[in-house]
């Protein structure tokens, strides 16, 4: 027993500070289990395509999100569609609010397993804007579901495509760890490299299908064709080691804009998509996917630059491939 177990002045200070630490216990593992059910694994059920067609986003949020804060975040255009009649215009201002804790105007899918085998295949068409600007956005990510009940804080995207002065940009990071760095901190991941970087087709559209292996170990896989072309193949680690596999988000994220003064105003970015897929099953990746109709493409510039980390880790590769 304490030596001060008897005293009431310390029993009065310690109750209330015990009561305290059990009330954010309890409330961090409940908000932790909410957190986990709101992202329970990708069904069973058909593969996930949107073409816009019906004029809604219904089926995103039947099988995912819409993270979008007003009535301009989205807009259906029916000119130079890549797939049918009409695609997906999304619009991220600078003094937007905030959704889901940044400024993004994004589609998402429900997480998938980790270990598993996925595929993804959309189309994008970048206005003049978003081609020139000098920010970091995010048109594509995979997402990772943090284990929030061990402490983990948000990490950056296990695999993302960025758009930034003028060039594509895609990059991988990963953690084998069973905590990605100290609990309740933010953390570096373990590892990370780019994979590829070439040049914005500017006004064209542009097809993309990835195929990725989720995994924190050495079994991990990307592939990318672009417009039909294989531009990279990596093996390698690129997902953390999570309870839950990583969900796909397609649209505009800055994440440079929430640091900035909200009221600021006269930022504004755009991307149309179109077409957008995921499937256990391998997906088109050449000519499969042309519509015959609707907006142009361009040929892939399977020669832009490959970039890496420095310096490079040991057993990995992610190779810029020549048709």
């Amino acid at each position: 027993m304490l030596p001060f177990g008897n005293s009431r002045k310390q029993r009065r200070i310690l109750t209330p500070l015990l009561l305290l630490a059990a009330t954010i216990l309890f409330g961090h593992v409940g908000y932790s289990l909410l957190y986990y059910l709101h992202n329970l694994e990708y069904s069973e059920g058909p593969a996930f395509n949107s073409s816009f067609e019906s004029g809604t986003v219904s089926s995103w949020a039947d099988r995912g999100e819409v993270e979008f804060c007003c009535d301009h975040s989205k807009t259906f255009v029916a000119q130079d569609a890549r797939h049918g009649s009409q695609a997906l215009r999304i619009t991220l201002r600078k003094d937007d609010p905030l959704v889901a804790g940044g400024k993004r105007a994004e589609l998402r899918l429900k997480p998938v397993g980790v270990g598993e085998d996925q595929w993804y295949a959309f189309s994008l068409l970048l206005p003049e804007e978003a081609q020139k600007t000098s920010e970091i956005v995010t048109v594509a990510q995979w997402h990772a579901v943090d284990d929030k009940i061990l402490g983990e804080r948000g990490r950056a995207p296990p695999l993302r495509l960025i758009v930034h002065n003028g060039t594509w940009n895609v990059v991988t990071t990963w953690d084998n760890r069973f905590i990605s760095g100290v609990p309740f901190l933010h953390s570096e991941p373990q590892g990370g490299m780019a994979l590829w970087a070439a040049p914005v087709d500017g006004g064209a559209w542009t097809d993309w299908v990835f195929h990725v292996k989720w995994s924190y170990r050495e079994d991990g896989l990307v592939q990318i064709w672009k417009d039909g072309v294989s531009i990279v193949e990596y093996k390698g680690p690129n997902a953390y080691n999570d309870l839950i596999g990583p969900f796909f988000k397609v649209g505009v994220y800055v994440p440079a804009w929430k640091l900035q003064d909200a009221r600021e105003t006269g930022g504004q970015l755009s991307v149309i998509i179109d077409n957008v897929s995921q499937s256990r099953e391998p997906l088109p990746t050449g000519n499969q996917r042309d519509p015959g109709q609707g907006g142009t493409s361009r040929s892939s510039n399977a020669h832009g630059p490959t970039l890496s980390r420095s310096p490079e880790p040991a057993g990995h590769s992610a190779s810029a491939a020549t048709p």
